[in-house]
């Protein structure tokens, strides 16, 4: 006992380490399609010079944060389909939002003949399969991330959370498999949280998220053994940060339709085969969700995608929404997390079961809600949210948002406890 909260506390305050230095200045805006003005989500936004780079969120919104102001240093914002943008130091306006437009990169088909000469289709997504340890990363690292969550009901929300936080990504691990009893998504350190009531228990739902995530990038489409039960099909080309990704699409071959409920496309970098994009759309049960006999008309998608920097990949975000009729109702979950910087430096590798001791605590700490936080937030458009909601995250402080299990007395309890968290995985 005392050798795990040994290792408890090790992990706690390496977890709850700040994962970057004073910072002076700020440089923040949207990421703009130069051609129809619509946001660029997701785009990937850093300054190479200094290791530090963040995602946009899904409104092309970004806010970066700066320790040293050296004019000979460069900012760069890229995105899949667009021309690499590259803007002096010396040229940015520090804290004062502005549109940074992007120009869509045009598309040459004749470069998939090029691709083919050199490497078939085959060899490339067999390449890809092999090289998840590279985008997935085989060593762990600390993410500084934003999450959102969303429940319609019939087409109104029923539900709203956002969520502010480190988490620990566990990266690759060949040895993954996600039927095992321990916990292999990813763990959660809360720092701002807020929330309103749900028609149902206060679950939340990052948890299947990051299951969506580890199945789909573990046993989807680039698994080894799925790779001859599926139709690949390359259907265009684009770029990304000046190099030349392939689009792929799939769909599972006749005789596992059943077994693999669903299909879609992912984007290739052609040099080195690093999975950049992968897109689900899913009809029925997913096999990494508990079977619910009365859900009906399920039907669902996912997205992750991967930023390059300074030569290592990360998550740069990933999201899944989930439809179905329930006694009548029409249910949508919307699920979104977004990266927003990157730590190499504090984070240490930790097994299964130190993952299960630490999911208690670090998934729902006690976190007070901070209007002063979200009120100068552009996380979120919040138009559209009923009043209502808005005045209910004030009451969401101060508690856990998974209920102990029956029979627990607290936290500390079920953490030493290695079967208590199975009620989660069955969810």
């Amino acid at each position: 006992m005392r050798f795990i909260s040994g290792i408890f506390v090790t992990c706690c305050l390496f977890l709850t380490l700040v994962c970057y230095a004073q910072q002076d200045y700020q440089v923040s805006g949207y990421v703009l399609d130069a051609e129809t003005g619509e946001p660029v989500p997701f785009a990937s936004v850093g300054i190479p010079e200094q290791n530090r780079g963040i995602s946009a969120n899904i409104n092309g919104y970004f806010r970066l944060l700066v320790p040293e102001n050296n004019p000979d240093h460069h900012l760069h914002i890229s995105s899949i389909g667009y021309q690499r943008l590259i803007i002096p130091l010396a040229e940015v306006e520090w804290d004062q939002e502005r549109r940074f437009q992007l120009k869509p990169e045009t598309r040459v088909l004749e470069e998939i003949t090029i691709v083919g000469k050199s490497q078939s289709l085959e060899e490339m997504v067999k390449s890809t399969s092999k090289n998840r340890k590279i985008y997935m990363r085989s060593t762990p690292y600390l993410m500084n991330g934003y999450y959102r969550e969303i429940l319609n009901i019939d087409g109104h929300t029923g539900g709203f959370t956002e969520g502010q936080g480190i988490l620990y990504m566990n990266g690759y691990d060949r040895r993954y498999k996600n039927n095992t009893r321990h916990l292999t998504y990813d763990l959660i350190q809360w720092k701002h949280l807020r929330r309103s009531d749900y028609p149902r228990p206060d679950y939340l739902e990052v948890a299947v998220l990051l299951k969506a995530k580890d199945y789909y990038l573990h046993d989807g489409p680039l698994h080894q053994r799925n790779l001859n039960r599926f139709n690949y099909t390359v259907t265009d080309s684009t770029s990304y940060q000046d190099r030349l990704v392939m689009e792929i699409s799939f769909k599972p071959k006749e005789q596992y339709a059943r077994q693999l409920p669903y299909h879609g496309k992912f984007y290739v970098k052609e040099d080195d085969q690093a999975l950049l994009r992968l897109e689900i759309e899913a009809v029925g049960q997913e096999p990494f969700l508990r079977t619910d006999t009365e859900e009906q008309d399920i039907s669902g998608g996912f997205q992750v995608s991967f930023i390059l920097f300074e030569g290592q990949y990360y998550l740069g975000q990933c999201g899944y929404h989930r439809e179905y009729t329930h006694q009548g109702k029409k249910f949508d979950w919307q699920l979104q997390l977004v990266g927003a910087s990157f730590s190499d430096q504090q984070a240490m590798f930790l097994n299964p079961h130190q993952r299960t001791v630490l999911y208690s605590e670090m998934l729902n700490p006690e976190v007070n809600y901070d209007p002063n936080f979200w009120d100068n937030f552009s996380l979120a458009q919040q138009d559209d949210l009923d009043p209502d909601l808005k005045s209910q995250f004030q009451q969401h402080h101060q508690q856990r948002l998974i209920p102990l299990p029956e029979g627990f007395l607290n936290y500390e309890q079920m953490a030493n406890d290695r079967g208590a968290l199975d009620f989660i995985m069955q969810r």
